[in-house]
């Protein structure tokens, strides 16, 4: 991600997003995931990946589980 989303400053550079509202969009709840990496990124923090989902296919097939 490298477009501000929403708010105040959509369409905005997250390079030219204020540090400011960064840490202040990232303290409010709700914030998507992905968002939240991409702040924490403008901020220099550490930020977890995303985690992997698992194929929706294969777990509907039963696949990949453990039978008794």
């Amino acid at each position: 991600m490298t477009v501000m989303p929403l708010g105040r400053f959509k369409g905005t550079r997250f390079e030219d997003v204020p540090r400011s509202y960064c840490l202040w969009l990232l303290n409010q709840p709700g914030v998507r995931l992905d968002l939240r990496i991409a702040l924490k990124r403008r901020l220099g923090m550490p930020a977890a990946p995303i985690p992997a989902v698992p194929d929706f296919k294969m777990a509907q097939a039963g696949e990949g589980e453990q039978h008794a």
